[in-house]
């Protein structure tokens, strides 16, 4: 452009970016002006638009014209209107004088918006080539906060995703700075849909120029990169990592030698004593939260089984070799309790069993122990439901009754004390309780005081008992078979149990006149499943023949049954009928049915009389009109 040219109005909009130039010698070409365009026109083009100067220039600061160049044709100057409205629009108006050329003019800015640009790009280049050696050498975060902070000659912060900062440039910096502040340069360190944090510009300026702000991104890039890359690594590494212990404790880790070159390629100390955790979710569980569980358990057992402790991922599970100081399992029972209250306060989705097999001092016993925490997890959800601790070698009998098909234990528990249960049914006597107490004793004056009855009382019941179920007393393997058979009753649920569908069918049904209404109230179903009742799983029937076809894990026979799951929900159907029942059928003519929660555990009814709700246990009501 000629050195003659001047800027004579909109001195306040000569920051505004060029990014092309244009001529337009004629009036319809002013009007198709665009953003970043520096416009070359003559001043007879400009004069002989009709537009008012203030809607011109209006239009050109709209369309955020870069500026306007003007070819003063004699010696006429442009007008004082024109000169405000550019004022007015901040839109810089710029003169050169008639003898130039429109095209050489525009030519000439061209050529500077060309140099500009290849100045940039090899800025680019440079603030590139800065940062691409580190990320190639292996550089993290500090070497490239520091090449950011020579770039940008200001302090410079790296936060992880809570804010905290991680790294500073210079050290010195850090003292004092709140890096919450809003007045910051923030630059955010994205991989994807990952943020491993952002990265600050400790700057003096509001914003930072074209070329700070490409700096602070390719920062942030690199960074990114860098973080990404450790991740994968850091997930690979764990991933062979887990499939070296899946190896180990399933037994085809190889031998001693190959043992000992992983274990040292891994950081990890097997020539300690060791014992392998499980950690496990209990079924059923909702697949949308199993990731996060899992993550919340692994968290949980890296923080309370400490930093000597393995601790990997296998499907549902969390597993752990722990470094346990003795073979005591009470020590084993201790570091399960400890993660069990972790778990407790952390983990609210979803229920967790833990199992612990035994201590084993040489590494390629670790399967053994394995089968042994994996077992203590079977036996224990067996024994006593969900959310179970169990120690392998503190299982006991346990052990031996989970590896028992449940109909034979069901059949052993008939055979053994059948007849006592069906008295207790009938007579609302307390016979079970009493044998269970004299086996645990083998003293009747104890096992009174413990029962809370007169001696004479306690001995009167074991005669019955005698009578219903032989000569007990001196007999030592018919005691030792139904202790056994208390205690299955006792503590597990099971086709045995006396609220069970298929103990003594021939009670379920009886009816009994109340006032002038009719009530039959069904049998209890004590399910012995652990997966969690639903409403559409519980079924009112009409038809009581049909009653004989249901069996264990059944949630609910028909009217009047209640239909628990162990630690699950519970749904009481009710049915009443208005009517007195047919004399050929001994059907009912009509009822209606009601669906309501219940209790967690309970008792099969009694006769028609109810058992009122006690501890573990709540009776099943009758429902009369």
């Amino acid at each position: 452009m000629s050195s003659d040219a001047q800027v004579v109005a909109g001195v306040g909009g000569l920051n505004r970016q060029v990014s092309r130039a244009k001529t337009a010698a004629t009036p319809e070409l002013l009007r198709t002006v665009g953003a970043g365009e520096f416009v070359v026109t003559s001043a007879e083009a400009l004069l002989a638009t009709d537009e008012a100067w203030e809607h011109l220039l209006g239009r050109f600061d709209a369309a955020r014209v870069a500026a306007v160049a003007v070819r003063i044709d004699g010696d006429n100057p442009l007008p004082e209107a024109l000169l405000r409205a550019a004022d007015a629009q901040a839109v810089p108006l710029i003169t050169f004088p008639s003898e130039a050329v429109l095209a050489d003019v525009t030519t000439a800015v061209l050529d500077a918006l060309l140099d500009a640009q290849g100045r940039r790009l090899e800025r680019i280049l440079d603030i590139h080539q800065r940062f691409t050696p580190i990320v190639l050498a292996g550089g993290g975060a500090p070497e490239i906060a520091t090449t950011l902070y020579l770039l940008l000659g200001c302090p410079v912060a790296v936060l992880d995703p809570e804010g905290r900062a991680t790294v500073v440039v210079p050290s010195d910096a850090e003292v004092g700075v709140d890096f919450a502040e809003s007045r910051w340069v923030r630059q955010p360190i994205l991989a994807g849909e990952f943020r491993y944090g952002e990265i600050v510009a400790l700057t003096t300026e509001t914003e930072l120029d074209d070329e700070g702000r490409l700096a602070l991104q390719r920062a942030s890039s690199s960074i990114a990169v860098r973080m990404a890359h450790a991740t994968a690594a850091a997930a690979e590494r764990a991933r062979f990592a887990a499939t070296s212990l899946e190896e180990l404790i399933s037994g085809h880790a190889g031998d001693i030698a190959d043992v000992a070159e992983r274990a040292i390629s891994f950081g990890w100390d097997l020539a300690r004593p060791r014992a392998v955790l499980l950690a496990s979710i209990d079924p059923p569980v909702d697949q949308d939260v199993v990731s996060t569980a899992l993550a919340t358990i692994s968290a949980a057992a890296q923080i309370t089984l400490g930093r000597e402790a393995i601790v990997w991922t296998r499907s549902t599970t969390i597993a752990a070799l722990i470094a346990p100081e003795s073979a005591e399992p009470a020590e084993r029972r201790a570091i399960a309790e400890r993660l069990r209250r972790e778990l407790d306060e952390r983990v609210v989705d979803v229920n967790v069993s833990i199992g612990v097999g035994r201590r084993v001092d040489d590494p390629m016993s670790i399967p053994r122990s394995y089968l042994e925490a994996s077992r203590a997890v079977d036996v224990g959800r067996w024994a006593r439901g969900r959310h179970v601790t169990a120690v392998f070698d503190q299982l006991g009998l346990e052990r031996l009754l989970a590896s028992t098909p449940t109909e034979d234990l069901a059949e052993f528990v008939e055979q053994a004390i059948g007849p006592l249960v069906d008295y207790d049914r009938s007579h609302h006597s307390e016979l079970v309780p009493t044998l269970g107490m004299w086996l645990e004793t083998r003293n009747m004056a104890e096992g009174a005081r413990r029962l809370h009855v007169h001696y004479n009382t306690f001995k009167n019941r074991l005669d019955r008992i005698e009578s219903i179920l032989g000569a007990l007393i001196g007999d030592a393997a018919r005691s030792l078979e139904c202790e056994v058979a208390v205690y299955v009753f006792r503590h597990y649920d099971g086709p045995w149990h006396p609220d069970s569908a298929s103990w003594r069918l021939k009670r379920v049904v009886q009816p009994t006149r109340r006032w002038r209404g009719w009530s039959y109230l069904l049998w209890s179903v004590r399910c012995s499943s652990t997966v969690a009742a639903k409403r559409s799983s519980v079924t009112a029937l009409s038809d009581l023949s049909t009653l004989t076809s249901f069996r264990p894990g059944s949630v609910a026979l028909g009217c009047g049954a209640l239909g628990p799951l162990r630690h699950g929900l519970v749904l009481s159907i009710s049915a009443t009928w208005s009517r007195r029942p047919s004399r050929s059928t001994g059907q009912p003519t009509r009822f209606r049915t009601r669906i309501r929660p219940g209790p967690s555990a309970f008792s099969a009814a009694n006769g028609f009389r109810g058992i009122p709700g006690r501890s573990g246990r709540s009776g099943a009501r009758r429902h009369s009109r």
